[in-house]
């Protein structure tokens, strides 16, 4: 038994090549999709997670600022005593 092996082919009709390479193209197109859609998924993940960083910083020093803040009246209003108490 003989084997060829056939390097070369012409198409004469562009259709048809077209049809034959329908299938990749959308092949292709499909792994584009999703990849693209995992790639905004992690995006959105990571969104999440900074947002929620964000969150717990804030929530943190909003009690370290009312802390400070309560302190600070406290102090002034212990001045203010102390100078009406002077008067």
């Amino acid at each position: 038994m003989e084997t060829v092996e056939i390097t070369d082919i012409l198409l004469e009709q562009g259709q048809l090549f077209k049809d034959m390479q329908a299938d990749f193209r959308e092949n292709k197109r499909r792994d584009a999709e999703v990849y693209r859609m995992n790639k905004q998924g992690e995006l959105n993940s990571k969104k999440n997670e900074k947002a929620i960083e964000m969150k717990n910083l804030t929530d943190e020093l909003s009690v370290e600022l009312a802390a400070y803040t309560q302190t600070s009246n406290i102090l002034v209003k212990g001045v203010l005593a102390e100078d009406d108490a002077k008067v």
